[in-house]
């Protein structure tokens, strides 16, 4: 370098231009608070969608919630009136000396019974209910021994 240009007090390169350093200071004061800005900005609008997120997931789960428990009170409200009917009940703890007996209560009393409910209770798909009466024909759909499902057995015994 040469040290007679560094004692005159010259600049040396891009910055010796006072246009330059115009520049430069203009860029400095220009682009920081816009830096500033446009992280606080980016910070406030994930903080808005987050919110927004959470706020429509919390809808949706409470929506969800309804129209479950919607679903389920019909349900619910089958199997108690099912629970209740006496005949059918009598038809599970009734004991059937011949098959015949059992098959012919089952298609005039509990296959009516159920497709009653499936015609007003779109929601249900099938029903299945389970006895230990081993005198009832079963048909494995919708009648079965519990013994022959043991996971539904451990279910019963607690």
């Amino acid at each position: 370098m040469n040290t007679d240009n560094l004692k005159s007090g010259k600049k040396h390169g891009w910055f010796r231009h006072i246009s330059t350093r115009l520049l430069v200071s203009y860029l400095l004061i220009l682009v920081l608070p816009v830096s500033f800005f446009g992280f606080g900005l980016i910070r406030l609008l994930r903080n808005l969608y987050m919110e927004d997120e959470a706020r429509t997931s919390i809808e949706t789960a409470t929506t969800l919630a309804e129209s479950m428990k919607y679903t389920f009170s019909g349900v619910q409200g089958v199997l108690n009136n099912f629970c209740s009917d006496n005949e059918i009940w009598g038809y599970f703890n009734r004991d059937y000396q011949y098959p015949e007996n059992s098959i012919r209560e089952y298609y005039t009393l509990v296959r009516p019974t159920l497709d009653t409910y499936r015609a007003l209770h779109a929601e249900i798909v099938s029903m299945t209910m389970f006895t230990r009466n081993e005198s009832i024909v079963t048909n494995l759909s919708e009648i079965r021994l519990l013994r022959d499902v043991p996971e539904m057995e451990a279910l019963f015994e607690r």
